[in-house]
């Protein structure tokens, strides 16, 4: 090998040395984190936007982040909203597509989770297309908040999910944390 060879394997390992995600100290190996909704605002917002055929749904959610630990736990994250929002939907008509909505911030840091639980609330949003109606379409939504894609947890992440079941007689609410179902309406 040259010596410019020699330089440029040498450079590239420095680099990798400095731009390698540096461990994230935690107390034990048994750390672990549990992001859980365990409530939602009925009926979700609606907004029908006539130029585009589709209805926006927006529910407020209220979650818990839980540090079961005696330690603190850092998670670093480079964008908002944080936790982040997910959306999985299975519709009656295959048809509908749907879109999470929401707006990103390309901020970055490190969220310290103390050791016991924090109350949140935030909304997911979603727009469902080539849709005109106040009603949401048949079909299961599956629901959540995470900390991996803004960010990188340390930690294994337990996430308990809601669920949204509307059939044509009833929208139903039932909570992974707790197993509760809960009939929001009767149609």
């Amino acid at each position: 090998m040259s010596r410019k060879s020699h330089f440029c394997l040498f450079f590239m390992m420095i680099l990798l040395v400095f731009l390698s995600p540096r461990p994230i100290p935690t107390s034990a190996e048994e750390d672990y984190l549990i992001v859980r909704i365990v409530n939602a605002k009925y009926p979700p917002s609606v907004t029908l936007h006539k130029d585009y055929n589709s209805t926006s749904f927006e529910f407020v959610l209220s979650f818990q982040t839980i540090n079961p630990t005696s330690s603190e736990i850092v998670v670093p994250y480079i964008c908002a909203p944080f936790p982040f929002p997910y959306l999985r939907t299975n519709l009656r008509d295959k048809s509908l597509e749907v879109k999470l909505r929401f707006w990103v911030q390309w901020i970055a840091g490190d969220y310290a989770i103390l050791p016991g639980t924090i109350n949140e609330s935030h909304f997911l949003s979603f727009e469902v297309f080539n849709y005109f109606n106040k009603s949401l379409p048949i079909g299961t939504y599956e629901m959540w908040f995470d900390y991996t894609n803004c960010s990188v947890s340390p930690v294994p992440v337990v996430i308990e999910k809601m669920y949204v079941d509307v059939t044509e007689t009833s929208i139903t609410y039932y909570f992974d944390y707790n197993n509760e179902t809960r009939v929001v309406s009767s149609l």
